[in-house]
């Protein structure tokens, strides 16, 4: 299936969304903050990223400008997971190019979903020629 990047600082959350996503058929790498994405995001970019918001050292918002900015890793999908209100969280996300949000706690089969369709997504971009980054 897909190589997913999961970055959150709670190592439960992280195991979890591994165990979730590796029965589901994906490949999954684990980062626990932002400074350690962008190490993974350098040596072997993702099909999709799930990315938690309130980390150490650098938060999701800042993966995410750096992420955007850098042209080998501007098209990556990003799921942006948080415990932070929609109306702060998405409208942030969006603006910064996610392409889809969840709120913790989610319910179940909705994480795997939100990859799927992200994947869908990004396949009918490329099939239609047109740019694959966030929509």
């Amino acid at each position: 299936m897909a190589r997913v990047l999961v970055v959150d600082d709670e190592p439960d959350i992280r195991i979890l969304i591994k165990h979730l996503l590796s029965f589901a058929g994906h490949q999954v790498q684990l980062a626990s903050d932002g400074a350690e994405a962008l190490i993974s995001l350098g040596q072997d970019p993702p099909d999709v990223m799930i990315l938690d918001v309130s980390m150490p050292v650098m938060d999701g918002f800042q993966v995410l400008e750096y992420m955007r900015a850098n042209p080998e890793t501007a098209g990556i999908p990003v799921v942006l997971v948080t415990t932070l209100p929609p109306v702060k969280g998405e409208n942030a996300g969006r603006k910064m190019g996610v392409t889809h949000y969840l709120t913790k706690p989610w319910e179940a089969g909705t994480l795997e979903t939100a990859v799927r369709v992200v994947l869908r997504e990004t396949q009918n971009r490329q099939a239609l020629g047109q740019n694959s980054g966030p929509a």
